[in-house]
């Protein structure tokens, strides 16, 4: 099963998954998103009808600058940052250090199934994670393209892809992961949200919202 695969893993690379084990998978993903540009492209046409530039744009070229960025900045992000005593602590010394999770379930939308797909697997392993991508079965052919680049670039108990419907998501989420991110409908974030609390998971819910236009008779 994915998730136990990459659960096997996850106390061996809390220990070895550091600064240069994540900024070389986070360049191999951008690697994969260039030689995948055009299948990108033309998933997103067959699915949805978006046009080239509009998939540069809105999709492609957010997640290789948050690459760019995590790359650029992770180095400073992992560094432990010391803090002082309060009064009850006095003669003691604290610090803050970051660590990873473990393994996350990753649950993208149809309307950028890319770019919110592969923007919070940036996170995730600038984190030093593993995760699961749940891509929407609405929009078949980029979640096809997606699991593709995924597979041709990590192995499985790092990086995967599940694939499915509703039913899909029903038995990820009744997996105790040790972060879920969503992004999609308040009423969906509810649910995953009552999943993650059977385990005490923690979650990422990025919650859209209808936004109603009037177009008036004058328009153009």
């Amino acid at each position: 099963m994915l998730f136990t695969a990459q659960k096997a893993m996850s106390d061996e690379r809390r220990m070895r998954f550091g600064l240069a084990e994540r900024r070389a998978a986070l360049a191999r993903l951008a690697a994969a998103i260039r030689k995948f540009e055009g299948e990108i492209v033309q998933a997103m046409a067959t699915d949805f009808g978006k046009p080239e530039a509009e998939v540069f744009l809105t999709e492609i070229l957010p997640v290789m600058q948050e690459i760019r960025h995590s790359r650029r900045n992770l180095r400073r992000w992992m560094r432990p940052v010391h803090v002082g005593p309060t009064l009850i602590g006095f003669g003691t010394a604290g610090r803050i250090v970051p660590q990873p999770r473990g393994v996350c379930l990753i649950i993208a939308p149809w309307n950028y199934p890319f770019n919110l797909c592969l923007g919070p697997l940036v996170s995730c392993l600038a984190a030093g994670n593993s995760a699961i991508l749940k891509p929407s079965e609405m929009t078949p052919a980029t979640s096809g393209v997606i699991a593709r680049l995924i597979a041709d670039t990590f192995p499985p108990d790092l990086v995967t892809v599940a694939l499915g419907g509703k039913e899909m998501s029903q038995a990820l989420l009744a997996l105790p992961f040790d972060h879920i991110f969503f992004t999609g409908s308040p009423e969906v974030g509810k649910v995953v949200m009552q999943a993650a609390s059977r385990h005490l998971t923690s979650v990422t819910l990025e919650l859209g919202g209808k936004s109603p236009t009037i177009v008036g008779p004058d328009a153009t």
